[in-house]
């Protein structure tokens, strides 16, 4: 129904839950008729506050509201974190080719570069972790996350090259 500048929910023979809040209880209230007022809810709601994770990319990177510098540190890490998550499965398979393809493969196993791979792989994730707390303390740390994906890259790249069956260029005499 409405009247006024108001919207009314009119509801009849049911029931209310509501929870009071100085005796921690819940109460039910069974009525025959029910007023309520969905304009005062609506003004209510219009003071929510979103988290970053909440957030569109645009309103992480400018602000409308006034925020603290925690807040704003959350900021830049739910930037870094939207970048960085979809590079994190291909990192995860370059660091085990580059361990699982640099040595020789034999019937005794291939144990070794399978332990590097999980090792290298968990040692990478846990330094990513650490390097987006790093970056929540403190804005000037935001290009440590960014700066592991280049050594990891170049420490796989680099078992890669390192591959045994990789033959040398000929030399081309004249």
């Amino acid at each position: 129904v409405m009247e006024e500048s108001s919207a009314l929910l009119y509801m009849e023979d049911g029931t209310v839950q509501r929870f009071n809040i100085e005796s921690k209880k819940s109460e039910i209230l069974s009525f025959d008729n029910y007023v309520f007022n969905l304009t005062e809810a609506k003004q209510n709601e219009l003071g929510t506050y979103w988290k970053a994770k909440e957030r569109y990319l645009h309103e992480l990177l400018y602000p409308e509201d006034e925020v603290s510098e925690v807040t704003l540190n959350k900021f830049w890490v739910e930037v870094i974190e939207r970048f960085t998550y979809p590079l994190l499965p291909i990192m995860f398979s370059l660091i085990a080719l580059g361990s699982i393809l640099r040595g020789s493969f034999n019937r005794r196993g291939n144990i070794t570069n399978v332990l590097l791979a999980i090792s290298l792989n968990s040692g990478f994730f846990i330094l990513f972790i650490a390097s987006l707390n790093l970056a929540e303390k403190s804005r000037s740390f935001t290009f440590v996350p960014y700066l592991l994906f280049v050594i990891f890259g170049l420490i796989s790249f680099g078992l890669l090259a390192s591959n045994y069956r990789r033959k040398p260029k000929a030399e081309v005499k004249l």
